[in-house]
């Protein structure tokens, strides 16, 4: 599995910036206690995927981010600040739709 996630990184990931959008956004979840300030970094990498419009986030951070009921907080701060939902799944999850799709 993991020589199937470097190769699609290495096929053209994009590294995303931390722009103001994202900062602003970050606290917001914070703010709603989506996440603790411990967790801060984890808020910051769902609001720069959900700034970028991303469509999925990948994640192994079953704590803290690949768990339904912070997604959808997330999703509802999201929708109330004018951006869209972000889904957020294991890397498995990905691995098995890439396999399903070739």
């Amino acid at each position: 599995m993991q020589q199937l996630l470097a190769a699609l990184i290495e096929g053209g990931a994009e590294v995303l910036p931390v722009s103001e959008q994202a900062v602003l956004l970050q606290e917001a979840y914070l703010k709603s206690n989506a996440l603790t300030r411990r967790w801060a970094e984890d808020a910051l990498h769902v609001a720069i995927a959900t700034v970028a419009r991303a469509d999925v986030l990948v994640s192994w951070n079953f704590k803290h981010l690949v768990d339904p009921r912070r997604v959808r907080v997330f999703n509802g701060i999201n929708l109330g600040m004018g951006y869209g939902l972000i889904s957020i799944l294991p890397p498995g999850d990905i691995v098995q739709l890439v396999k399903d799709v070739s």
